[in-house]
């Protein structure tokens, strides 16, 4: 069963134990680090930094501000980035990109399948 939303606004946050978030995971300020498995409805990042760290079986990511850190092998179906860094520092998988500001970067491979 999931804990519904979950929101990081200051500060830094580690999740580090394997969690059902059940609905979206939401930073809007501060650090939030996922450094085990946890499962979400969509991840979002509005201001300050998300670092993936581990496996998130999470489908949709949506990225208005701020930093986002992709350290581990990871597939999203859906991905909208409107602002702020995506850095994929492994190999990362999008099946529908929709990229209309920010910037894209990093060393690890990132694949588009749309």
């Amino acid at each position: 069963m999931g804990v519904g939303d979950f929101r990081v606004v200051g500060n830094t946050t580690n999740l580090d134990g394997n969690l059902d978030i059940g609905g979206d995971i939401t930073v809007s300020g501060g650090t939030l680090n996922v450094n085990q498995s946890i499962t979400s409805n969509q991840l979002i990042t509005s201001g300050g930094t998300l670092n993936i760290n581990a496996e998130v079986n999470s489908d949709i990511l949506t990225q208005t501000s701020g930093t986002t850190n992709i350290n581990v092998i990871e597939d999203f179906t859906d991905v909208a980035i409107s602002g702020g860094t995506f850095n994929s520092k492994e190999e990362t998988t999008i099946t529908d990109l929709d990229w209309t500001g920010g910037i894209i970067s990093g060393r690890g491979k990132l694949t588009i399948t749309d």
